[in-house]
């Protein structure tokens, strides 16, 4: 008897407090993503090359679906920042000319 195995995501995205938060984009997720079970018995499979077949497809829907979660996350979160680095920018170049005043 052998246990499904999986391969698991878990993310946790503490935003700041301007951001505002969709409500079908969560800020902590955990996911499994099921290793298929291979028709090839592991004894029939010494290399594995079944078993890393399947292992490779969970780790490609997790990787897709994680990165465009992220990806949503950095596009909300990327705005907030940028209005603040133009602000912080604008201080230094102020900054820059009162000293070329001088």
């Amino acid at each position: 008897m052998s246990t499904q195995k999986s391969v698991k995501i878990t993310y946790s995205i503490t935003p700041p407090s301007s951001v505002f938060l969709p409500p079908d984009l969560p800020k902590t997720k955990s996911t499994d993503y099921p290793i298929s079970p291979t028709e090839i018995p592991p004894e029939e499979d010494k290399a594995g090359k079944a078993y890393y077949g399947e292992l490779r497809k969970a780790l490609e829907a997790a990787r897709t679906e994680l990165g465009e979660d992220l990806t949503r996350w950095r596009d909300l979160v990327g705005k907030v920042e940028l209005n603040k680095e133009a602000k912080k920018v604008e201080d230094d170049e102020d900054i820059d000319e009162q000293e070329e005043d001088s």
